[in-house]
């Protein structure tokens, strides 16, 4: 199963794509921690069953969007009891990263007709999406087209 698969069933099974209310339906801690590493700005793990994704307190209000849709994927697609992941910007290319990048994309996007957007980088930055995420995905969003927006 892959990326689109996932958000299409957790947005079907929670007639929602609201990023915030998807982690309440999972019953997920949202935390503010300035003490996570500089280079991390979120982390997602489980501790007695029970998730959390801490998140940096000094984010844009966007960005922060786009790494609780990123955790969320982790947490939906790769879930186990023992598990931790942290946001590095720096390290996006192995393939759980590309896959947690492609759901928060995939879902942060759900409302838009991508194809009948104009200026696609303009509004993926509207979603706080960053763009050096989103050009290391989006082949997998649009797989068939020659990706020239």
């Amino acid at each position: 199963m892959n990326a689109a698969y996932y958000v299409n069933w957790v947005t079907n099974q929670y007639h929602t794509n609201n990023v915030r209310e998807l982690i309440d339906y999972c019953n997920i801690s949202i935390q503010y921690c300035d003490t996570l590493n500089k280079e991390c700005d979120s982390s997602l793990f489980v501790l007695n069953k029970q998730a959390y994704i801490t998140l940096k307190t000094d984010l844009n209000p966007l960005y922060e969007n786009f790494l609780l849709a990123h955790e969320l994927g982790h947490y939906i697609i790769h879930y186990d009891d023992h598990m931790s992941f942290s946001f590095l910007m720096k390290t996006r290319k192995n393939a759980l990263e590309r896959e947690a990048n492609e759901f928060a994309c995939r879902l942060l996007l759900k409302d838009i007709n991508i194809k009948e957007v104009e200026n696609i980088e303009f509004i993926v930055q509207e979603k706080g999406i960053p763009l050096q995420i989103w050009y290391t995905v989006h082949e997998f969003i649009f797989p068939l087209q020659n990706n020239s927006y």
